[in-house]
């Protein structure tokens, strides 16, 4: 579990549906960076931006978790849909790693929240010996 400021979070590798009830925190964060967006690639970069500077990752124990709290923030805010993003697995200096995939203006572009702070940037994913 992924004990944030906003939310537990259960992680795994099937689907897991967005909670019905997000902390009002968690709420007000999401409202504060739909209005400052213009647009649903902006929402994203601010999401990405946000999440990816707050929280760092620390291999194993953080494996799934950055992709959940995206997807969280991405569907609650009404920008995306389900459809719009997807899950990717790869296995990076023999642990598995998990980033995501989002359609925007028509484009899936990659997404790995998680390695931010490292300085990649958004429409990479890590690759190979992080």
């Amino acid at each position: 579990m992924l004990k944030c400021r906003y939310v537990n979070i259960f992680y795994n590798f099937s689907e897991d549906s967005i909670p019905e009830k997000l902390s009002v925190e968690m709420v007000k964060t999401i409202e504060q960076l739909k209005q400052q967006a213009s647009s649903s690639d902006n929402f994203l970069k601010l999401t990405y931006d946000f999440i990816g500077s707050k929280y760092r990752s620390e291999r194993f124990n953080t494996v799934l978790k950055f992709g959940y709290l995206l997807r969280i923030f991405l569907i609650t805010s009404g920008w995306f849909k389900e459809e719009d993003i997807r899950r990717k697995h790869l296995f990076v200096n023999f642990v598995p790693h998990q980033y995501l995939q989002v359609k925007v203006n028509g484009e899936w572009i990659d997404i790995d929240v998680g390695e931010k702070r490292r300085g990649l940037p958004l429409g990479r994913h890590l690759k190979y010996f992080g």
